[in-house]
């Protein structure tokens, strides 16, 4: 299982497949596969100092469900700035990219990636996260 998990985040983060258990599958090495970006918007928390802390804890967690070192990072945090005029209706948006549809749709089905958005749910005390799933284009 831990193998399949590495493979999967080696998979995600290079967008190439290398063992040669999976050469003879559609997605050859070094060939660009189409990609798909997950991006999960926080709302504003009622209290934005321990949501912070949370999420520290909820990256940990995510390190730890998904089998990224701790010194990598293949997703991006991006905490909002107010604009012009009012505020922004979220705090912070973490986005991570998937090399195809097809990935996405497995890790998202573990029981992993269900433990890591139930915390999410949990630390979100301005409301529910809102998922977005899109295609990057150049």
């Amino acid at each position: 299982m831990k193998l399949r998990w590495f493979l999967l985040l080696h998979t995600l983060i290079t967008g190439k497949i290398t063992d040669s258990r999976y050469s003879q599958s559609s997605h050859q090495e070094g060939v660009n596969m189409p990609q798909v970006k997950l991006m999960v918007l926080y709302p504003q928390p009622t209290d934005s100092q321990q949501f912070d802390q949370d999420y520290q804890a909820h990256l940990q967690l995510f390190h730890q469900k998904m089998s990224i070192p701790a010194d990598q990072r293949p997703y991006t945090v991006t905490k909002m700035i107010a604009p012009p005029v009012g505020t922004s209706p979220y705090y912070q948006m973490f986005s991570f990219t998937f090399p195809s549809a097809e990935a996405l749709e497995q890790t998202l089905a573990t029981t992993q990636m269900q433990e890591i958005a139930a915390d999410a749910s949990r630390i979100s005390t301005g409301g529910a996260p809102v998922m977005l799933i899109g295609n990057e284009e150049n």
